[in-house]
C-alpha cells in the first residue's frame, strides 16, 4: 500500500484500484454479510486516498502511539520483528496514555 504512505506523507498519488476491482475482493471474503453493516463494506479509492491525506503522518502519530519518525520506519521496514515491535510500542504508549487521563 505504497499509495497510503503517500497519501499520509502529502503526496499526490492516486490508488492504483478501480473501486470495483476492491468491492469485488471484498465480496470474495467477506465474512460479514449482515445487513447493519452494508456501510462498512462500501470502499471508494478515491475518499480513502482523501481521508489518508488529510490524516497525514503526525496525525497517524497522534492516533497509534508512534512518533513520526517511527511510523516511517514502520512503513519501511520489511522485517516482521521490527514492525511487532513498533506496533507493541505504540500500544503501550496508548495504553499508559489511556490511563493517565
Amino acid at each position: 500500500m505504497p499509495w497510503v504512505i503517500d497519501a499520509l506523507e502529502g503526496g499526490s498519488s492516486k490508488p492504483f484500484y478501480r473501486d470495483a476491482d476492491m468491492r469485488d475482493l471484498y465480496q470474495r471474503h467477506n465474512l460479514d454479510n449482515e445487513p447493519d453493516s452494508a456501510a462498512d463494506r462500501e470502499i471508494e479509492a478515491d475518499r480513502l486516498w482523501s481521508d489518508f491525506h488529510s490524516l497525514t503522518t503526525s496525525g497517524l502519530a497522534e492516533l497509534n502511539g508512534l512518533s513520526i519518525d517511527e511510523n516511517r520506519a514502520l512503513f519501511a521496514s520489511s522485517a516482521i520483528p521490527t514492525a511487532i515491535e513498533l506496533v507493541l510500542v505504540g500500544l503501550g504508549r496508548i495504553r499508559r496514555r489511556k490511563l493517565t487521563q
